[in-house]
């Protein structure tokens, strides 16, 4: 019963505190992450982020698409293209991996760009800015989750 015990005594005694609570309701957002709530169905979006990042990396104003395509065809390590700045290329992706936590379809093409983080060409920041695009034109995608009775995987 040494000094042990009376450290043990007085660490258990410091985490004896009261705080006050409040109820702020329903979760609205949280780490850039918007919620939406209803009686049984959550709606989890990044819409302020995405146009936040679009404003970044100066994408705000170009024509959106709907649809983007899966480009691994065409990109290589050694493409014989020029080489983009490391620093803006690994920041867009960095953004984009970020946004994948409610837009799981960007999520397996912002997979294959990434590999080149360490020496992209420009071919590799123009598949970069052609997923902000798609972003930008399905900005309002997200998460949408559901009650059912009975789930069913199919």
């Amino acid at each position: 019963m040494g000094s042990d015990s009376i450290m043990n005594d007085k660490f258990n005694t410091n985490l004896m505190y009261e705080f006050d609570m409040k109820d702020l309701g329903l979760m609205r957002y949280f780490l850039s992450i918007d919620v939406h709530q209803c009686q049984d169905q959550f709606f989890f979006y990044q819409i302020k982020y995405a146009r936040d990042m679009l404003t970044k990396y100066g994408m705000d104003n170009c024509n959106s698409i709907l649809n983007h395509v899966a480009y691994q065809e065409l990109l290589y390590k050694e493409d014989g293209a020029p080489k983009a700045n490391v620093i803006e290329f690994r920041s867009i992706i960095g953004s984009l991996m970020f946004l994948c936590n409610t837009r799981p379809d960007i999520q397996s093409v912002i997979s294959m760009v990434s590999r080149y983080m360490n020496d992209p060409s420009i071919l590799h920041m123009n598949i970069a800015k052609i997923i902000l695009i798609y972003v930008k034109g399905t900005i309002n995608f997200g998460l949408h989750y559901c009650h059912v009775e009975k789930m069913e995987l199919v």
